[in-house]
């Protein structure tokens, strides 16, 4: 396994920086906010600016019944973090060595491996082995070795905990302007597409069957207006997520219908971006039934993706 020493010295950095450490999950508002008074504030001071992140959750290590359930992928995860100009980003492994690691111990490895001069943490932050370490001890930490450690409030948004674990549960209660908003963009999921019962080809809307991450966060069932990414061109869907009661299914799936679309994309890994929840999912008397309801559901989610054509910005 590799060590902690060994990941951070990937960064190779040849300056004295100001870094932030997390594991930075959805790249939310909250997270944005705290990057980018990290940029400000390291170029203030002649410092270049760094974010550490884990790769995988603390949880998946602290407490071995944890599932993770990631809102972003660690790929898009580095890449959201590095889109908002950030000098350097390395993610590390959260593991027993880390896990073990005392507040004093680590800050040490981060000044030695990539130049600390300063740490920049939100009010509630807690580092070393058993949280033990809060925003006021690391404080004196950094007095004794010779950091300064800075403690912001991050941007928050009206009526909104901004938090991943709200964008979580946003998300597991079909809420998805909700999450939006705490995200400053649309909750999206990649995986691969791959053949199905063929059911909906039979009914005259062919779906594209994403296989995800056991560990990516999928919304709650139900029915849902969405964006689908193919080849960097930008589709009309409409996606159910469940288990086709109808049917008497089974297994959680995730079923996307691409609009005015006719070609064959297995093995494709798009991206698939949720724009709002159309209704719940719903089991019907019939075929004819389900089929005029889903007739509904198409013409009421290129309806609303019409008005949404535009990307969400990071406002």
């Amino acid at each position: 396994m590799v060590s902690i020493t060994a990941e951070l010295e990937k960064a190779k950095t040849t300056e004295e920086s100001l870094i932030t450490i997390g594991v930075f999950d959805g790249v939310h508002m909250g997270h944005r906010s705290l990057i980018s008074q990290l940029i400000s504030q390291a170029k203030s001071k002649s410092l270049i600016s760094g974010v550490v992140t884990f790769s995988n959750h603390p949880g998946t290590i602290i407490n071995k019944n944890f599932e993770p359930n990631y809102l972003t992928s660690l790929q898009d995860r580095l890449k959201l973090i590095e889109e908002i100009g950030v000098d350097f980003v390395v993610p590390v492994t959260f593991t027993e060595e880390v896990a073990n690691l005392k507040a004093q111990e680590f800050t040490k490895i981060l000044q030695n491996k990539l130049k600390m001069k300063g740490l920049m943490v939100g009010p509630d932050f807690q580092m070393g082995k058993g949280r033990e370490a809060n925003v006021k001890k690391l404080e004196t930490i950094g007095e004794n070795q010779g950091f300064k450690l800075t403690k912001i409030n991050v941007k928050g948004i009206k009526n909104l905990t901004v938090r991943s674990t709200s964008v979580r549960e946003a998300l597991k209660q079909g809420k998805i302007e909700e999450a939006t908003e705490i995200l400053g963009r649309r909750h999206s999921l990649k995986g691969t597409i791959v053949l199905g019962e063929k059911r909906g080809r039979d009914l005259g809307f062919p779906t594209a069957n994403f296989d995800v991450p056991a560990d990516i966060c999928v919304p709650l069932n139900g029915i849902y207006a969405t964006f689908i990414y193919l080849d960097e061109q930008k589709y009309l869907s409409a996606t159910s997520v469940g288990t086709n009661p109808t049917f008497n299914g089974k297994q959680r799936t995730i079923e996307t219908y691409i609009m005015d679309f006719a070609r064959n994309i297995y093995g494709s890994q798009p991206k698939l971006e949720f724009v709002s929840k159309l209704r719940d999912e719903i089991s019907f008397d019939s075929i004819p039934s389900l089929i005029e309801q889903m007739n509904r559901d198409v013409e009421k989610a290129r309806d609303i993706l019409n008005k949404n054509k535009s990307p969400r910005n990071h406002a």
